[in-house]
């Protein structure tokens, strides 16, 4: 089972997921993916943590 953690909205949330181990995140600090490509498939998926 995958995990996603909603509300990333600085990159200390991003880290913090990363050290948790989330496998997804969304949120405010990704908003400039998703209004520049206009994409709302794209944003359903979440960004992938790597």
């Amino acid at each position: 089972m995958k995990s996603v953690l909603e509300g990333v909205e600085k990159h200390s949330d991003l880290v913090l997921a990363r050290e948790m181990g989330f496998d997804y995140v969304q949120g405010f600090l990704f908003r400039e993916r998703f209004l520049c490509t206009g994409n709302l498939a794209t944003a359903e998926n979440g960004a992938r943590l790597e």
